[in-house]
């Protein structure tokens, strides 16, 4: 990143510092939100009314999904204001509203203009990323897989998406949040258009980084637009752990931001827009610089190859390597020491 947005985020990161100028902001993006999903025929409102309506099943469904062997000090990062909410996905307004801001996020980027939305674009971009996840599991000879993890699931949009296009897999979401795993299962259950789905995708509690499962147990791991989300130290993390759990010759595959990309090249040289857009991304900086073909040869994967799937987003596809040990300490990261990385 350039010096300049450099010193304007920290200096944006100051001003969000003041609770009542960051709950205003909070407030901007949230509307946003609303209007997006207006002008794109998503029932916002109806949808969280009626969610706020069954909260009795919801509160059942967080019980039933929540490991309170987990301790969420362990993960002082996941516990920062982000995405507009004062307690990131904490929270159940964050797991109402996620669907929405899912779809209302991703509306203008196959038209590049704010004022121009795709109802359906991100169902385009889950699409086209899965078919070249399908192309590159037939080029590497990984056919019909069994057990698929999608960490990092939120409410399960992705979760479902990839049950769509690996018809013969069981895929397990799993998140932090048990207040979205909560709403994730209830809209399994609710809604008629996830009845075939329902037999074949259950939903876990659990980090990317350090999830229950045993070793060599997933044929494919997705991480769909989850890295942006961690400080860098914590991407190497869960690219371990998705080492650890896939079987050999398992597929790796990453859903992101390009950060090369012209969009991304262009906020990220204009300080002030870089910087309030980080103030919803906390770890926006890190994972800019974070150089994930060279994190993923170092974790012990081959044959890593990307695609862009959006004029904003890429697809990262590696293999978990037979024989190949993993040698992440020589990886150099031009981002704070990971000791600084939570406050």
């Amino acid at each position: 990143l350039d010096p300049t947005v450099k010193a304007a985020d920290a200096f944006v990161a100051g001003l969000f510092a003041v609770k009542p100028l960051y709950k205003t902001m909070r407030g901007v993006a949230r509307r946003m939100i609303s209007q997006r999903a207006s002008a794109i025929e998503f029932p916002f409102e109806p949808e969280v009314a009626r969610l706020e309506s069954v909260k009795e099943e919801l509160d059942r469904e967080f019980e039933s999904v929540l490991d309170a062997k987990l301790n969420m000090a362990d993960f002082g990062y996941y516990m920062l204001p982000f995405h507009a909410y004062e307690k990131g996905n904490l929270c159940w307004l964050a797991a109402m509203e996620a669907e929405a801001a899912t779809y209302t996020v991703h509306a203008p980027i196959y038209t590049e203009r704010n004022d121009v939305l795709e109802p359906l674009a991100d169902r385009r971009l889950r699409e086209t990323f899965a078919d070249y996840l399908a192309m590159e599991m037939w080029r590497r000879r990984v056919s019909r897989p069994k057990r698929v993890l999608d960490a990092g699931c939120s409410v399960g949009v992705s979760t479902t998406s990839l049950r769509r296009s690996l018809p013969t897999a069981h895929i397990i979401g799993m998140d932090l949040s048990p207040y979205m795993l909560a709403v994730g299962k209830h809209n399994m259950r609710f809604r008629p258009e996830n009845k075939e789905h329902r037999r074949r995708i259950s939903f876990v509690h659990g980090a990317a980084e350090r999830s229950p499962f045993p070793d060599d147990h997933f044929d494919v791991v997705a991480l769909q637009l989850v890295i942006h989300e961690l400080p860098a130290n914590k991407t190497l993390e869960a690219i371990a752990e998705a080492h650890r759990v896939l079987k050999p010759g398992g597929i790796l595959a990453v859903l992101d931001f390009n950060a090369r990309s012209k969009q991304m090249v262009k906020l990220a040289n204009q300080p002030l827009a870089f910087a309030a857009f980080k103030s919803t991304e906390p770890w926006m900086a890190e994972f800019m610089s974070l150089p994930l073909d060279r994190a993923l040869d170092l974790s012990g994967f081959d044959d890593v190859t990307s695609a862009m799937v959006s004029p904003r987003h890429l697809a990262t596809i590696a293999t978990k390597s037979i024989g190949k040990s993993p040698h992440i300490d020589d990886l150099e990261l031009d981002v704070p020491a990971p000791e600084l990385l939570v406050t």
